[in-house]
């Protein structure tokens, strides 16, 4: 609405100078001189606009169970909980868990993923999640992979998928434990992919 104006009164000034004066060629070249700025003012901030807006990556909504699919994996969420001690879904008699530290607790994301390439993928490339509790405190996850059914977890950065293979590969995000008691305030996690793609679990 500004710029409207603006260009409004640039206009006026420019015509009551032209009535005002006369015809001369100077003052006609000035005139348009001026409208010429105004109208390129107002495309460039029509762009700004424009460009702010496409940049704008709103995170698109996930549930549990869902299967999205980027260029290289699919991905399929399933489960996000709270947790004092991530334990494997099918405890061998000798396994690897995560419990948390002393006043923290664990984010903890299960995610299927399947890879699409001809060629191994590596695991701890395919995605990380941010958590976000009470509007702006941030927390970053770390990527562990599930092995043998389940039964143990291993690590992301020694584990490759095989083409069309399916591997459960977790993100552990450490919180202060006033994340999981404090349920009055808002809980959500970004997951974001590797190709850029954004998707976001509320979770309270």
């Amino acid at each position: 609405m500004k710029k409207k104006m603006v260009f409004g009164a640039i206009v006026l000034s420019s015509f009551l100078i032209l009535t005002g004066c006369g015809n001369s060629s100077k003052l006609i070249n000035q005139a348009k001189n001026n409208i010429k700025q105004a109208e390129e003012t107002i495309e460039k901030a029509k762009d700004d606009v424009k460009v702010t807006k496409d940049n704008s990556s709103s995170a698109k909504s996930i549930s549990v169970g869902q299967t999205v699919t980027t260029k290289n994996f699919e991905f399929t969420l399933r489960k996000v909980e709270l947790s004092y001690d991530v334990n494997p879904d099918n405890p061998a008699s000798f396994y690897m868990h995560y419990p948390a530290a002393s006043g923290k607790v664990y984010i903890h994301v299960d995610a299927d993923i399947k890879n699409l390439q001809k060629q191994d993928l590596e695991a701890d490339e395919v995605y990380n999640v941010e958590a976000d509790y009470n509007d702006g405190y941030k927390y970053n996850g770390s990527l562990i992979v599930g092995k043998e059914n389940r039964s143990s977890f291993t690590y992301a950065n020694i584990t490759s998928i095989a083409p069309l293979e399916t591997l459960d590969v977790h993100s552990l995000v450490e919180c202060p434990e006033v994340v999981e008691t404090d349920t009055t305030s808002k809980l959500y996690i970004i997951i974001k992919m590797a190709d850029g793609s954004r998707y976001k679990y509320v979770i309270r």
